[in-house]
C-alpha cells in the first residue's frame, strides 16, 4: 500500500487503503490488570497513528479532514449539547456526524474560523465540505 500510494499519487485513495488495512487487522487491546494503560504513542512523527474513535469504532482518527495533518481529536458536526434532551441520542455518534481533526483545526472550528457544513456524496467517495 505504501509503495502504490506514492505511485498512484492519490492521497485519499492512500488514506482509505490504510484505514481498511487497519480495520481488517484491528483487534481491541486488552488492559493489563496491574498497570493502568497509557495512551498509544507514535515512535515517529512521520507515521500516521490509526486508532478507532471512542464515539464510533468505524471512524478512525488518522489524518485531519481539513488540512491533512495527523488528527488528534474527533469533532461532532452537530454539537453534543443539542442531543442532551433529544430522545434519539444514537444520531450523535453516527459516522456522518463525526470528523477527525487536528488540534489546530479543532480550535479554529470552536472559534468559528472554520464552519463545517457536513459530508457530501460524490460519485467516487464522500467529501467533507467546510
Amino acid at each position: 500500500i505504501e509503495v502504490m500510494g506514492h505511485i498512484i499519487n492519490d492521497r485519499e485513495f492512500y488514506t482509505n487503503a490504510l484505514k481498511y488495512r487497519k480495520l481488517i487487522n484491528w483487534s481491541p487491546q486488552r488492559k493489563p490488570q496491574s498497570k493502568p494503560q497509557s495512551k498509544p504513542q507514535s515512535k515517529s512523527n512521520s507515521l500516521t497513528v490509526f486508532r478507532p474513535s471512542k464515539y464510533n469504532a468505524k471512524v478512525f482518527i488518522d489524518s485531519c479532514e481539513i488540512c491533512g495533518a495527523p488528527a488528534e481529536a474527533i469533532h461532532h458536526i452537530k454539537p453534543k449539547r443539542l442531543y442532551k434532551l433529544a430522545p434519539n441520542k444514537g444520531d450523535l455518534n453516527r459516522r456522518s456526524n463525526l470528523v477527525p481533526v487536528c488540534s489546530s483545526c479543532h480550535l479554529d472550528i470552536h472559534r468559528n474560523k472554520i464552519s463545517i457544513l457536513g459530508w457530501k456524496r460524490t460519485p467516487a467517495h464522500k467529501k467533507l465540505y467546510w
